[in-house]
């Protein structure tokens, strides 16, 4: 039995060709593996954050903390009686509502801070470097921010107020039970009567 052994031949302007392929191929691949992370770590909604990034932004600020013994505040808000507006208005103008929210929140924002959608109607806002009576009082000016603002769209024009928790750090060694002081703060707004700030 023989073997036919068959050669290629290639020169060396096709093999400039292939590996300018290469390249342009490997770039593109990285732009939208990045473009993929950037969705996983983005509320397709409202454009900031969601829950996943929050968490590793959390950490990072978590173990700084610990480390140098710098204060950090965490809110969390919820729309009062949204479920309300949801089936009054519909949907989609709930959805508007929620980024109206958001466009609203971020003008107060700093580049530091970490603002993100948890979940529903529900965001979580960390403030590095801040101490409890700073995050309640941004706390303050954000929730009259809104109260002041209602939602108005051509001819609808709807009242929106929000419940907020707030706590800061206690050299906790988990970043969830920090927000879980947060949330039974906001608890205890929504049963004061809404539009409240409560401190955890």
């Amino acid at each position: 039995n023989s073997c036919n052994i068959v050669e290629f031949k290639t020169n060396d302007n096709e093999i400039g060709i292939m590996i300018k392929e290469f390249f342009i191929m490997k770039k593109k691949l990285v732009g939208d593996y990045q473009t993929l992370e950037g969705i996983s770590l983005t509320d397709e909604l409202t454009g900031i954050s969601n829950r996943r990034a929050f968490f590793e932004r959390a950490e990072s600020v978590l173990k700084i903390s610990h480390r140098y013994q710098t204060a950090f505040s965490i809110m969390i808000l919820d729309i009062d009686l949204f479920k309300r507006i949801n089936d009054t208005y519909g949907h989609l103008v709930g959805d508007d509502i929620l980024k109206y929210l958001v466009n609203s929140i971020a003008k107060e924002m700093r580049s530091s801070d970490i603002f993100a959608r948890f979940g529903g109607e529900e965001f979580i806002i960390l403030l590095p470097d801040t101490e409890e009576s700073g995050c309640y009082g941004l706390a303050q000016k954000i929730r009259t921010i809104i109260e002041r603002n209602p939602y108005t769209d051509n001819k609808l024009r709807i009242p929106v107020t929000i419940s907020i928790g707030i706590s800061q750090f206690r050299d906790e060694s988990k970043v969830r039970d920090i927000i879980s002081r947060a949330d039974e703060a906001l608890y205890r707004a929504k049963d004061h009567g809404r539009n409240k700030v409560e401190i955890g």
